[in-house]
């Protein structure tokens, strides 16, 4: 994958030395730069974007990362707002709000952003276990089980979720069904350490 990124990567540098402005070019070399953690060149492309096409939400919302890795969430959560405001239908603006505000401790509104996110991709399984852990910090366990168990439900090896779930349950006085997906978990990943040493205070 990051061969194909890099190639992709080249690809855009030689676009962008004719065509400093490429909005395709500068919006894809941004996301492969933000996905490598590059922040400061991913808003660096972002930005040459956006003076093209100021009101192009896919790259505000992207934005919005890169200035959070930045850590200049104010920022970030102006553009990503901007992003929402043109496109309310548009699903990751509310992703990325929701981290931002995770990293500021913000959790209840970082909670409504992500209600907003999994109504429009309901299939998402990773932002439901998100809201999972939430919920568990928030103190709101029998929530964080329920949509620990959606998790699963949508993807029945996803051990992270086997993991969570159990120690839920098992926070809970649920010890047989904590039993259970801790099992299931490190069947799947023998190499789950966490999940070893909460088998051992059962067995």
């Amino acid at each position: 994958q990051d061969g194909h990124c890099d190639e992709a990567l080249n690809i855009c540098h030689k676009i962008l030395v004719n065509d400093p402005l490429h909005l395709g070019a500068n919006q894809l070399a941004g996301a492969i730069a933000l996905q490598k953690r590059n922040f400061e060149a991913a808003l660096d492309f972002f930005i040459k974007g956006l003076s093209v096409e100021p009101q192009n939400e896919k790259i505000l919302a992207n934005q919005g990362l890169a200035l959070s890795g930045l850590e200049r969430f104010d920022e970030a959560l102006q553009s990503l707002d901007q992003a929402i405001a043109l496109n309310p239908h548009f699903p990751e603006p509310y992703y990325n709000k929701a981290t931002v505000l995770i990293k500021l401790k913000r959790l209840e509104e970082a909670l409504t952003y992500l209600d907003r996110y999994i109504t429009l991709k309901p299939e998402n399984h990773l932002a439901i276990f998100l809201k999972s852990d939430i919920c568990r910090e928030l103190g709101r366990l029998e929530l964080a089980t329920i949509e620990c168990r959606k998790v699963v439900n949508l993807q029945p090896d996803y051990v992270p979720a086997l993991s969570n779930l159990g120690q839920f349950l098992s926070d809970q006085g649920f010890y047989e069904e904590a039993l259970f997906y801790l099992q299931k978990g490190l069947s799947i990943d023998q190499s789950a350490d966490i999940l070893r040493r909460w088998l051992n205070d059962f067995l």
